[in-house]
């Protein structure tokens, strides 16, 4: 006999469908561009209530002599407390303030590097280029 990995029943029960949505968001005020942010937008797509952690977000490389790739970002658009507790159906969006100072660590980082995010269980966002964030904060002309 073999020993069961062992997978949370939860997480072993979850169906293997993408629910967590990673997007680039331009932010304005009164016709006018203040900045730029990364938005998560999730679903609850379980048949039952969940509670979601506050995201993090993962590199696929390292920040720069730093041993680590994951960050979590502190500044949100709007306040939004976690663990965040949603029904069946029911979504949530976040969208966290990305500062010019963040950016220039990301512009150290070679231009391959993709960022993700997850919410603390076994699905993970889409993937965003860090060239497409930093190319968006040039072109709004934020450096």
């Amino acid at each position: 006999m073999e020993k069961e990995p062992s997978v949370p029943i939860t997480e072993n029960q979850q169906k293997e469908e993408e629910t967590v949505y990673l997007g680039i968001k331009i932010i304005a005020r009164d016709y006018n561009i203040n900045g730029v942010g990364l938005g998560i937008t999730f679903t609850n797509r379980q048949k039952e209530h969940r509670y979601v952690n506050e995201p993090y977000f993962e590199l696929s490389n390292n920040f720069e002599d730093s041993g680590t790739n994951t960050f979590y970002l502190i500044d949100k658009l709007l306040p939004l407390e976690f663990p965040h507790k949603l029904e069946y159906g029911q979504s949530f969006s976040v969208t966290y303030n990305l500062k010019a100072e963040s950016i220039d660590i990301w512009k150290k980082m070679s231009l391959e590097t993709t960022v993700t995010n997850s919410l603390g269980e076994k699905f993970k966002s889409n993937i965003i280029s860090i060239n497409e964030i930093i190319k968006i904060f040039n072109e709004i002309g934020i450096n």
